[in-house]
């Protein structure tokens, strides 16, 4: 079958399917909102527009590592359990591989982490336990209702902490200072 354009109208339909697959993966519901608090945080601190633009990406590539590691790792009671119906977890209805979720997750948090050492070293600390609270609710140690939300509260904060450690790094970028 062809679209009238010489294409394969199913070909193009998989093709499309993928990228709204993908693009389901940056969570930007919630990670909009992170790099957010990021950046406020920045700003607030005392960091110019730029770097507070840079951390705020910074947050930005954290959150889409950490919530895209989430789909990974929940992708199979997403697929059968009470959420099945709600969350929209490319990973859990077949519309991309678990690997490819997975690499699409590990690239995000690895382009968080070459982001942090750039611009802002001190912020390595709450860095790595915003990447520990993601690995233990990714490893399923977090089950609880109670501990789920404190973690997802551990979080938010963790966010706004990463901001104003990065404005410690004084003259990291060139002409940017806090």
């Amino acid at each position: 079958m062809t679209n009238g354009h010489g294409g394969n109208t199913g070909q193009s339909k998989r093709q499309f399917a993928k990228l709204v697959a993908f693009f389901l993966l940056f969570r930007l519901n919630r990670t909009a909102m992170v790099a957010m608090i990021t950046g406020a945080a920045a700003f607030t601190a005392g960091a110019g527009a730029g770097r507070s633009l840079w951390m705020a990406l910074t947050g930005w590539c954290l959150a889409v590592g950490g919530f895209s590691l989430d789909f990974y790792a929940d992708r199979d009671l997403d697929a059968t359990g009470p959420w099945a119906g709600v969350r929209h977890n490319p990973l859990a209805d077949g519309s991309l591989l678990p690997r490819a979720g997975l690499a699409f997750s590990l690239v995000f948090l690895a382009a968080s982490l070459v982001l942090a050492l750039w611009i802002a070293p001190w912020s390595l600390l709450p860095w790595g336990l915003v990447v520990t609270v993601v690995a233990g609710l990714a490893l399923h140690l977090f089950e609880t209702p109670l501990s789920r939300a404190l973690t997802l509260g551990v979080l938010q904060g963790l966010y706004f902490i990463v901001a104003p450690h990065g404005c410690r790094a004084v003259g990291v970028l060139p002409s940017v200072t806090c």
